[in-house]
């Protein structure tokens, strides 16, 4: 655990536009064991089952991998399917290639009735991007672009047969999602109390990088109250994405990204901080100001959805 939360400090220290959980899907099986007789690429140190999915992950060769919890030892082989033993202390884990696919943009493409889980949207040609779709919230048919869990202090998602697991920057593909269409955004909210709130704004757009990934957003609505501004009042709609090393926000005394240690789309320093750091509260905590005051959150959620 300890060095997949050191990354992703590294990541924001280093000013990582946005971190977002771009998927990479796999069967999880306990109590299993690939048999020794495959082709074993290579064994990895590993503390956790979670910690052996992001080291396969890592490793283009890896299609599946064993994690012996006794040894703290993941083995890696080349074989999707390998033949397989009971064993206890173990976990197989195999790279799921079979992800279903959206032949559209977005989860809201997906037909009523769909389960909440992974699949690869086509946001533009060429690209292809997977994500987690929502089918239960509000309706469903919201694609999750940012998940934060600080009760793990990590970024990850664990379902019930499926690791899911990886950092990228996510600016990128919003902007190529949102391009085509009209669409909404919803942050979730979990206090360390288990309190809940929301948040929708139902204007949302992020242009390309040429403008420094410049925020639309507007007419909110919800139980968490508006926190897409700053201290003086001056809104986030218009401006651009602030991270450690790229100053695009309106403080002239000091560089929010860093005092904030978070990339955002900084005002003067916003109320918004879903991107902070984890701690208990402070200005640099994941907070929502509005909400909660500076009082750290234990959950984040940000998702959006075409607009109907």
């Amino acid at each position: 655990m300890l060095f997949m939360i050191l990354a992703v400090l590294t990541l924001l220290q280093h000013g990582v536009a946005c971190v977002y959980v771009k998927i990479e899907s796999f069967d999880k099986q306990s109590g299993i064991q690939i048999i020794s007789n495959v082709s074993i690429i290579e064994t990895k140190f590993a503390r956790t089952r979670v910690e052996c999915a992001v080291l396969c992950t890592n490793d283009d060769n890896c299609c599946s991998a064993s994690f012996l919890s006794a040894l703290e030892q993941c083995e890696f082989t080349d074989a999707c399917c390998p033949d397989t033993k009971q064993t206890k202390g173990a976990i197989t884990i195999r790279k799921n290639c079979n992800q279903n696919v959206i032949p559209n943009r977005d989860c809201s493409d997906l037909p009523s009735g769909s389960k909440s889980g992974v699949y690869t949207i086509h946001p533009a040609a060429g690209n292809n991007i997977s994500v987690f779709c929502d089918m239960e919230t509000d309706n469903g048919g919201w694609t999750i672009g940012f998940m934060k869990d600080l009760q793990n202090a990590i970024y990850e998602i664990i379902l019930n047969t499926e690791i899911i697991l990886q950092l990228t920057t996510c600016n990128d593909n919003i902007y190529l999602i949102l391009k085509h269409k009209a669409y909404k955004v919803r942050f979730d909210f979990e206090a360390f109390t288990g309190e809940t709130a929301f948040a929708i704004y139902d204007t949302f757009n992020v242009l390309d990088e040429t403008t420094n990934y410049t925020l639309h957003i507007s007419d909110y609505s919800g139980t968490a109250g508006d926190s897409m501004k700053d201290v003086d009042g001056t809104r986030t709609n218009g401006l651009m994405f602030s991270t450690r090393d790229r100053d695009n926000d309106m403080a002239s005394n000091q560089r929010c990204g860093i005092y904030k240690r978070s990339g955002w789309w900084h005002a003067h320093c916003t109320w918004a901080n879903i991107n902070g750091i984890y701690n208990t509260n402070g200005d640099r905590s994941v907070h929502w100001k509005s909400w909660l005051g500076m009082k750290g959150l234990r959950k984040t959620k940000m998702m959006i959805k075409q607009k109907t």
